[in-house]
């Protein structure tokens, strides 16, 4: 019995020194029969045909949800969408920072730019924006950023990342077709 009030009195001792941030709850993600709880700082691979699609209705969701929510989209390719659809869906362009044709080598900066600048809520990014070095570290250095600022990130992948930072893949396709998994340890 002494031992348990000693590692409570430890416990209370270091909480007070260095308190843990709560994770910031950041809504739901919902589609296929499934719910999953999202939080700041966690990524999102969206693979398939559909993902820019799928992409565009996941913000045009948290947009008229919170309606103060920006979105920053990077590529290394010119945008497979026309920001004019957006539009007409009832998103304002003003909410979204478009960058295209980003260099491969500047990419983790940029993305990592666009997370301190504490101004977006989404981060939408390709998968030729990450190194191909110590991919885990980055993905890793990535999420912590992004958890500090507020956002969620959706990586949006021709293939599978097989990252220890990956917890949910979205699978979609050009029918509005989505299908979820919770990703453990970089596997399915």
């Amino acid at each position: 019995m002494k031992d348990v009030s000693r590692l409570q009195v430890l416990k209370d001792k270091l909480r007070s020194q260095s308190p843990m941030r709560p994770r910031s709850e950041w809504g739901v993600l919902q589609g296929g029969g499934s719910e999953i709880s999202l939080h700041a700082g966690q990524m999102i691979e969206v693979l398939g045909e559909g993902r820019w699609g799928w992409s565009a209705r996941f913000f045009r969701g948290h947009f008229h949800e919170h309606h103060s929510a920006r979105l920053a989209w990077l590529s290394a390719h010119p945008l497979e969408m026309l920001p004019m659809g957006l539009s007409q869906e009832g998103v304002e362009l003003s909410r979204i920072l478009f960058l295209e044709n980003v260099a491969p080598e500047q990419g983790m900066e940029m993305v990592l730019s666009v997370l301190r600048s504490h101004l977006f809520q989404i981060l939408i990014f390709d998968q030729a924006l990450l190194p191909r070095s110590r991919q885990d570290a980055q993905i890793r250095k990535l999420q912590l950023t992004a958890e500090e600022s507020g956002a969620v990130m959706l990586l949006l992948s021709e293939k599978p990342t097989f990252s220890f930072g990956v917890q949910i893949r979205v699978e979609a396709d050009d029918g509005h077709g989505v299908r979820f998994q919770k990703v453990k340890g970089g596997m399915e």
